[in-house]
């Protein structure tokens, strides 16, 4: 049991390559060319964020919230209260994934255990998307202003933007490929401080938000026992199949409390294998909610502590969301 602790705490050494690489390509200006030739041919700066998210979005590679938070970082500024924003920013790009992609988990778990097709399954989960999606564009149209983005065109930036952004493009490529991350992160980390001649410790270490660090190895571990002893509260559902509230009730709480789409995934099929396929959607929104706002779930500190959101704002955005969420939950018993 304590290997199996270990080895998912090395995620965090996904997260600190991801920081190094992030801190080094803004130091230098790495990506200069990229970005100034961004800005230069689209005007309007929420565009630029929402292209920004819609790509680091739809990465198909775990932990695809820490590259975006890197991407999303340049675009932040320092103001602090405008930077809080990205974060919810940054959660929001990153977790309309699991509402429709053919191989992630919360659509896989469902199509092999139910016998179904994906667009079967997306069928149930379209209408959570568009709710979603709609969602997400309000935020970025009325709760984003223009101000709020620090969008500078960088003088005397590194001319060779191509080569630059090579070693991340096959950092995530290694990942979408099957790779570990904690280690390809590490790697590429080392590439850029090869190219930057960046070999002073003390400068690469304080790239690294050692704060955050310690908060995800505190929920990876309490996640962990967590999960590993969650087999008697999902057989207490069983037991209460006949109270259609209670059960969604329990059910929440627990995809709550474990914070793991697998696991959410996996109520979901034993809920509507109880109760019949036609509750698939209703109990997959009532879990989705759960994992979404669950303390256990590790991009959630993240989100919050990478931008410096507060748990207000989060709560009151993230909330929103899981309020529209549950009203489709709730028609699709209609």
């Amino acid at each position: 049991m304590l290997l199996e602790l270990l080895q998912q705490n090395l995620y965090v050494f996904y997260l600190i390559g991801i920081m190094i690489c992030t801190g080094i390509i803004k130091e230098f200006n790495l990506f200069s060319g990229i970005y100034n030739s961004i800005i230069s041919k689209v005007k309007n700066k929420k565009i630029v964020v929402a292209l920004i998210s819609a790509i680091s979005g739809v990465l198909p590679i775990p932990g695809r919230n820490i590259v975006s938070a890197g991407l999303l970082d340049t675009c932040a500024g320092e103001d602090p209260k405008k930077r809080s924003k990205f974060g919810l920013i940054n959660y929001l790009a990153t977790h309309h994934w699991y509402l429709w992609s053919p191989i992630e988990k919360t659509i896989l778990i469902p199509m092999a255990a139910l016998s179904l097709t994906y667009w079967q399954v997306f069928q149930f989960t379209f209408p959570f998307l568009i709710g979603y999606l709609l969602y997400f564009t309000w935020f970025l149209t009325f709760k984003i202003k223009q101000e709020d983005i620090q969008i500078v065109k960088i003088e005397n930036g590194n001319k060779m933007h191509w080569l630059n952004i090579v070693p991340l493009l096959a950092g995530i490529g290694a990942v979408i490929c099957g790779f570990n991350p904690w280690y390809i992160f590490l790697i590429i980390a080392a590439i850029y401080m090869l190219l930057t001649k960046t070999f002073n410790i003390k400068k690469i270490v304080s790239y690294v938000d050692w704060k955050l660090v310690l908060l995800l190895i505190g929920i990876i571990t309490v996640s962990f026992y967590i999960q590993t002893y969650s087999a008697n509260l999902i057989e207490y559902i069983k037991t209460i199949q006949n109270h259609f509230v209670l059960t969604s009730v329990v059910a929440l709480l627990i995809s709550f409390i474990l914070g793991s789409s697998a696991k959410f995934a996996g109520i979901v099929v034993m809920l509507s294998t109880i109760f019949g396929l036609p509750y698939f959607a209703y109990f997959f929104g009532i879990e989705y909610i759960g994992y979404l706002i669950s303390p256990t779930h590790k991009c959630v500190p993240i989100a919050i502590k990478y931008f410096n959101t507060s748990i207000k704002q989060f709560t009151w955005i993230i909330g929103g969301l899981c309020l529209i969420i549950f009203t489709i939950s709730l028609l699709s018993l209609l």
